[in-house]
């Protein structure tokens, strides 16, 4: 679905957990922490990544579709996000990374005035970047 020109900065997933297409944020952290309790991580790495996954697509709705997600309800969500959950080689050690794609773009998004979930990504993760997507978008992602 989406691509991502630069490798080195942006390694590919070596083993793919999830990928969720118009998911809930509360119900992707969810899942998150489901998926990732086969790798017996510890408890406060998993919470981490629980909270990844709920920022950056609480960020995508709000900021990329316009959608209040208090007012939703059940009706259903804008299509055209996608969180993905899996891990990465990063300089010979595996990683953990949660990433959103989005069609925003990548022009818009600045980590400097994101809002206090993004900061806390910023805080805790070991990486984290804002990487445009082709055909179009971008990819916010984080890794513990």
């Amino acid at each position: 679905m989406y691509e991502i020109p630069d490798q080195e900065k942006f390694p590919p997933f070596r083993r793919l957990f999830f990928a969720l297409e118009q998911a809930r944020p509360d119900r992707a952290a969810l899942l998150t922490r489901h998926v990732l309790a086969e790798l017996n991580l510890p408890y406060d790495v998993a919470q981490r990544l629980e909270q990844f996954a709920y920022e950056l697509l609480l960020n995508a709705y709000q900021h990329t579709t316009g959608v209040d997600l208090a007012r939703v309800g059940d009706e259903p969500l804008p299509r055209n996000i996608r969180l993905e959950v899996g891990t990465v080689d990063v300089r010979g050690t595996t990683c953990v990374r949660v990433a959103v794609y989005d069609r925003g773009d990548l022009r818009d998004f600045h980590w400097s005035s994101a809002r206090r979930g993004l900061t806390s990504i910023r805080d805790y993760a070991h990486e984290y970047g804002c990487e445009a997507a082709s055909p179009y978008g971008k990819v916010v992602w984080a890794q513990i």
